[in-house]
């Protein structure tokens, strides 16, 4: 179900606030071989004992998010140094639907251009943000319609002080109003993201969903 290569991102069961990210190396005889991960917050690398249980979340080659729980069960060094996983069986493996996305409320900025020329690319903020697509506030002069499809150029900052340029084609799913139609905003629905950006995507909305979480905004 889960394919060497991909990439994991890996939370204790018992702490669930700190997310490490890690790459699935090899798989033999019912045991995942993981590197030694780092942590989303600090970029720096951590131990994980033997016997440790976590909850793993990976996107897959069509784009489905799935999770699974598992369990260190120890090291192995060879070439690069690894920890082992115990490979849950086929049922184990739980899809995340797109709708079970969190949806983050944050402003970035971001630019969106025409795919089809149907209008003059122009640069705004999100108004919010999710695995799945974002919602924007639109400027007073734009010609934005609903099913355009566009590309879509954020500005992903993350609490580590790094920060991802990510490019990805969306479409236009609505309009709205708000606010006595003095702020219009377009809601826009990712099209066929690859995995590396669906990834930059959910440690985003990760990161800000626990800022938020320690400051009281999101329960």
């Amino acid at each position: 179900m889960v394919n060497i290569g991909v990439i994991l991102t890996l939370q204790r069961v018992r702490d669930q606030d700190e997310k490490l990210r890690s790459k699935l190396i090899d798989r033999q005889n019912g045991e995942l071989f993981i590197d030694y991960p780092t942590s989303e917050q600090t970029g720096k690398t951590v131990y994980l004992e033997n016997g440790a249980e976590l909850l793993v979340t990976f996107v897959n080659e069509s784009q489905k998010v799935y999770c699974f729980k598992t369990k260190v069960i120890g090291k192995r060094k060879e070439n690069i140094p690894m920890i082992v996983l115990k490979e849950p069986p086929p049922d184990g493996y739980k899809q995340i639907q797109r709708r079970q996305f969190v949806r983050i409320e944050a402003s970035i900025d971001a630019a969106i251009h025409p795919i089809n020329r149907e209008f003059p690319p122009f640069t705004t903020i999100t108004d919010d943000i999710s695995g799945g697509g974002i919602s924007i506030v639109l400027p007073k002069q734009h010609a934005l319609h609903s099913g355009f499809d566009v590309q879509v150029w954020l500005v992903l900052p993350f609490q580590d002080g790094s920060i991802d340029y990510l490019t990805v084609n969306a479409q236009v799913v609505r309009l709205s109003e708000e606010n006595d139609r003095q702020v219009q905003k377009a809601s826009l629905k990712f099209l066929d993201i690859d995995d590396k950006s669906q990834q930059k995507l959910m440690r985003f909305c990760f990161e800000t969903q626990l800022q938020q979480k320690k400051k009281g905004i999101f329960e």
